[in-house]
């Protein structure tokens, strides 16, 4: 039962319900009070919190999520009798949600030390590039817009992030640098390494957002051949 409301929580979550998914956890809670040294209910609770913008709960959530044991220092064993599965990419989440959090609330040193920490972690694991992302993220937030371009740039197209990074890069040219034509660019190499249907339908939409309607048209046109 209490799994199905956290399940539950994390469909409200998702779909913006926020109070539902915060009654839905309180529900959980009622029935274990000690699902709160269960990573995974954190976790869960911390991104319902983040949902709400609700920062300073949200640092308290994560903060004892991150101190759990098999959270911080995987070599600790988590706890027996988890009801709710706990792996490398809950973990990772909670890492990351940590970090985006202290951001929120401009503790950048301590931000940077948490993503210094997952780094190490999560090096050579498929979390790796979710890593990645927060770093340039976090680049992005503290004005270093190099850094985050050059973090993006180094997802590469066999990754199942590269369509995120590229977006992202291409959103930093247009949005910081005021650069159309690498913003253009990150778009087309998207294309380059998934000439797909949805693509060129993306590559399309890219152009007409930056008023290059003629352009546009060749990419929509071309989406068309292809269906």
């Amino acid at each position: 039962m209490i799994e199905a409301h956290v399940l539950a929580a994390l469909i409200n979550c998702e779909s913006g319900n926020v109070r539902a998914a915060e009654n839905n956890l309180q529900q959980a809670f009622a029935q274990d009070f000690k699902i709160r040294e269960n990573p995974v209910f954190m976790l869960m609770k911390s991104e319902v919190e983040i949902k709400a913008h609700d920062w300073p709960n949200a640092l308290k959530t994560l903060e004892h999520a991150y101190e759990l044991p098999g959270v911080k220092d995987s070599s600790v064993p988590v706890g027996k009798k988890q009801s709710l599965p706990f792996g490398q990419e809950e973990r990772a989440r909670i890492f990351l949600n940590l970090v985006n959090v202290q951001c929120e609330l401009k503790n950048f040193d301590a931000a940077k030390r948490i993503l210094s920490r997952a780094v190490g972690e999560f090096s050579n694991t498929p979390e790796e590039v979710r890593v990645m992302l927060a770093q340039a993220d976090l680049a992005m937030k503290m004005g270093d817009t190099k850094k985050a371009l050059n973090m993006l740039k180094k997802i590469q197209p066999e990754n199942r992030s590269f369509l995120q990074a590229k977006k992202k890069q291409a959103q930093i040219y247009l949005d910081e640098l005021k650069d159309r034509n690498n913003y253009t660019r990150c778009y087309l190499e998207i294309l380059d390494a998934d000439s797909s249907v949805s693509n060129y339908k993306m590559v399309a939409q890219a152009l007409m957002d930056i008023q290059e309607p003629e352009d546009a048209i060749q990419f929509y046109e071309k989406a068309l051949e292809l269906e």
